[in-house]
């Protein structure tokens, strides 16, 4: 044979050589024969299935044309060995499809000295293991991935470990048991517990040496998934620890603890409570001192009270008589003025009281406001005559009313008018006006007095503030008229141009609207005379002998028929032979009461005509509900003041 071998058919072929090509051509391996340079004499069917080739199109080709470039050096150190060995030799290559992509496969090799060619040929069997190399090759990949996620992390344990060390907070790990396999170093800073203690002995038992609490707490991690909860442990060195503890259950089964040391939180926490008890205790000591106090205040005014009013009624009454000795008038006047001096204390005694808790009460009714200002004019005029204040009052022609209390829109005015002449030196003046604006009426007060210093502006209705400090003054009028205006829907202002400049307070206060059925038989316009007082039939009801006497002594000097009784029975028993159309009668009285007294009047015949007037030497707030509810008609405080006791004649 010479040249290129001839390709034969199974049926030229010896038996047992058409047998091994049959095999062949099932196995899927690919046969192939190739001449020293490469040149490709023969390849099997098989080459269809592994290459895409008809074995026609690469006869005569080269071999080398169909491999890899990284393999071609392969080829020519097999072709250079075989020779040596005489032996097959089997490698890996990768061969080119015909579509042009790479198939890897496993071929053995033989040199063979083919009888009648002049050089050795080279047998070869292809199998294709591109499926096992691309497995081999994702093997490597996975390998290479897991080794690589290995690596990540066995750092990532190693720096959640520093981390976990170096976090200030206790972290412990637990087995499915509730065993601490693994502290972190905080533990060991706060509870003094290592990781080997961990390990050693049963740190639920040391840490919770109670039994029934550490059951608690084994419950409490086990089951608490949200949020964190509270526990006290026992430290190494037998102290204890608040520690508030999150857990996390793993999938593994077990359970990471985050705890947060709250000791410090806590002992703040039970500060705070002592000191909110200690401060509760504090005010509720406070709050029953300052009851006490009212209490106090409430009996010494009675107390006071009841010796100043018969002073004050017989210095009334006797004002009212003809005193021809110049001396006894000059002393019944002196003794009037300081009386009605002690009145006032004793009032401004009790309002501290009512403007502390706020219980200053006002009974509304339509009031004219020339009326008020008369009022509060007639009760300052001896403080204005005293120091020889001119006084100027401007009332105006409308009428303006409101909707108020009438003894307290007096109280206010008169206050602030005593305020004006307690500052103003003497013969300095004094005005008071009224005009309307809009919807309101305004009362300016204005003096040249002392003047307010700008830095006093801030406080000066504040309760007991004084910028200056002039006989018989407290600090009480101003916070009072400020009080009385705000719950009359009103408001007060000061102004002043500085320190000896005078000063102005403006009252602002809701008009009411016009009502034809208003009247008002006291009203009276720039210091008109009291209207004619009307003769009545009065009964006076007072347990204390002198008041009683003293207060009949004032109602006949205003020319009233009086008859005196000491108890509510003789009360009752009185009228059955003195028809009284006025009756004046003590609350305060032993035994029968005069509120009880007032109900059973009542119940007489003639009642309706009959009208009832409370006195009390207590504060008016503290009885106002009561007297209205026993029947009276309304209340008046010892001593009674004249101008009120007029109206309730006219």
């Amino acid at each position: 044979m010479s040249g290129r071998s001839k390709t034969r058919s199974p049926t030229e072929l010896g038996p047992v050589e058409a047998e091994y090509r049959l095999w062949l051509e099932h196995s899927g391996a690919m046969l192939s024969r190739h001449g020293p340079d490469g040149t490709i004499l023969y390849v099997s069917p098989a080459c269809r299935t592994i290459l895409g080739y008809e074995p026609t199109e690469i006869l005569g080709r080269k071999i080398r044309e169909l491999l890899h470039g990284d393999t071609a050096a392969m080829l020519v150190a097999l072709e250079g060995r075989v020779p040596d060995h005489g032996g097959p030799v089997t490698a890996q290559l990768r061969m080119q499809h015909k579509d042009g992509s790479w198939v890897w496969v496993e071929t053995t090799g033989l040199m063979i000295n083919v009888p009648g060619e002049p050089s050795p040929q080279i047998i070869s069997l292809a199998r294709d293991i591109s499926d096992q190399k691309a497995a081999e090759d994702a093997l490597r990949a996975n390998e290479a991935r897991l080794h690589q996620v290995n690596e990540d992390l066995r750092r990532e344990q190693e720096i959640a470990r520093i981390l976990f060390d170096h976090v200030p907070a206790l972290i412990v790990v637990s087995d499915e048991e509730g065993r601490p396999v693994y502290l972190n170093r905080y533990v060991e800073h706060v509870l003094g517990w290592s990781a080997q203690d961990a390990l050693d002995r049963d740190l639920w038992e040391a840490a919770y040496p109670d039994a029934e609490y550490r059951e608690q707490v084994r419950q409490l991690a086990r089951d608490f998934d949200d949020g964190f909860f509270d526990v006290r442990m026992r430290a190494k060195d037998g102290r204890y620890v608040d520690i508030s503890w999150f857990g996390v259950g793993l999938s593994n089964g077990r359970r990471v603890g985050f705890g947060i040391d709250i000791s410090e939180r806590k002992a703040a926490e039970d500060a705070r409570r002592e000191i909110e008890d200690r401060t509760r205790k504090v005010n509720e000591e406070l709050a029953d001192a300052n009851r006490r106090k009212d209490e106090f205040l409430a009996v010494l005014a009675h107390e006071l009270r009841n010796p100043l009013a018969p002073i004050v009624n017989a210095i009334e009454a006797l004002s009212r008589s003809d005193v021809n000795d110049a001396t006894v008038a000059r002393v019944v006047a002196l003794v009037g003025e300081k009386a009605r001096h002690l009145v006032r204390l004793v009032d401004d005694l009790l309002d501290v009281s009512r403007i502390t808790r706020g219980v200053i009460h006002v009974q509304r009714e339509p009031v004219d406001l020339a009326d008020v200002i008369n009022q509060a004019v007639t009760t300052s005029r001896p403080l204005l005559n005293a120091k020889g204040h001119r006084l100027v009052v401007e009332l105006g022609s409308t009428p303006l009313r409101v909707q108020g209390d009438l003894v307290r829109l007096v109280q206010v005015f008169a206050n602030l008018l005593n305020n004006a002449a307690k500052f103003t030196l003497p013969g300095g003046e004094i005005a008071i006006s009224v005009a309307p604006h809009e919807e309101h009426a305004v009362i300016r007060v204005r003096d040249t007095g002392m003047g307010i210093a700008r830095e006093d502006f801030p406080r000066i209705f504040d309760l007991f503030f004084q910028a200056h400090r002039p006989e018989g003054a407290m600090g009480i009028g101003l916070a009072l008229v400020r009080s009385i205006v705000e719950l009359h829907g009103g408001t007060v202002s000061a102004a002043s141009d500085g320190p000896g400049c005078g000063s102005e307070f403006v009252v602002t206060l809701p008009l009411l609207a016009e009502s034809p059925a208003f009247t008002d038989a006291s009203d009276r316009r720039n210091g008109e005379d009291v209207a004619a007082l009307r003769q009545h039939r009065v009964l006076v009801v007072d347990d204390d002998r002198a008041v009683a006497d003293g207060f009949a002594m004032l109602l006949e000097s205003l020319g009233q028929e009086v008859c005196v009784v000491h108890d509510g029975e003789a009360a009752l028993a009185a009228l059955a032979h003195f028809d009284a159309d006025l009756v004046f009668i003590d609350l305060s009285m032993p035994g029968m009461d005069g509120y009880e007294t007032a109900r059973r009047m009542r119940a007489l015949p003639g009642s309706p005509n009959r009208r009832l007037i409370a006195l009390t030497g207590y504060g008016l707030a503290t009885v106002e509900s009561r007297v209205h509810e026993a029947g009276f008609d309304r209340y008046l405080a010892k001593p009674t003041d004249v101008s009120q006791l007029e109206r309730i004649l006219s």
